[in-house]
């Protein structure tokens, strides 16, 4: 998958953000002669969109992009993974945002 974050200041503590790859299928027992297990998922890409710099890490190590339409007001937002599967972003402002939050696994 793939993980692209944007914001005036952006701060990730280490080991919350991260793109792995999954482990691979099992195969279904009445058909292991077609095939076999399923491959492993490879590892994702991540990048991060600030005028500012980037404090803390993310696995893999992101890719710093342009700050190009961030001089905007900007709002706190929170991102938790609670569990595998599961992802909640959270405004912390206060203000009402509109957010464009694109997930894939």
């Amino acid at each position: 998958g793939a993980i692209w974050l944007r914001g005036g200041n952006v701060s990730v503590q280490g080991g919350t953000v991260i793109a792995t790859g999954g482990a691979g299928g099992d195969a279904i027992a009445s058909q292991s002669s077609n095939g076999g297990d399923g491959g492993a998922g490879s590892t994702g890409r991540i990048r991060i969109d600030s005028p500012a710099s980037i404090a803390g890490t993310t696995n893999p190590t992101f890719t710093q992009g342009g700050s190009t339409g961030l001089g905007i007001s900007l709002h706190a937002f929170e991102l938790t993974q609670p569990t595998p599967g599961r992802v909640f972003l959270t405004n912390k402002s206060g203000a009402p945002a509109k957010v464009r939050l694109v997930v894939t696994f």
